[in-house]
């Protein structure tokens, strides 16, 4: 074999060992990508269940609210008949939950 001969089969065999790592590179890269899509897939299911959790939560906050404050003889609109009739109260009720409750004269 000559030096010649020698250094081709060199190049040859770095060429083929160059293409074996970037396949492995290849292969290692196309795996992280399924799993990170796999990741991000739970995520937005994950997003979607807490979105509609969040609506249920919405709504039965503002069922909650038109109980308290909405509509004739709502627990807001009889409590604050209260300090009128003379019941010692320390502190008045939020206005934000008073002018929307419907008070009505007794």
């Amino acid at each position: 074999m000559t030096p010649s001969t020698l250094l081709a089969t060199l190049k040859t065999i770095e060429n083929i060992w160059r293409y074996e790592r970037q396949n492995r590179n290849a292969q290692a890269i196309f795996h992280k990508a399924s799993a990170i899509y796999d990741k991000l897939r739970l995520f937005v299911e994950s997003m979607e269940k807490l979105g509609k959790q969040i609506d249920t939560t919405q709504c039965t906050y503002e069922e909650a609210m038109n109980r308290l404050v909405r509509g004739k003889g709502t627990v807001i609109s009889q409590a604050s008949r209260f300090a009128e009739l003379g019941v010692p109260v320390k502190k008045s009720l939020p206005r934000t939950v008073t002018e929307v409750a419907e008070i009505e004269d007794i």
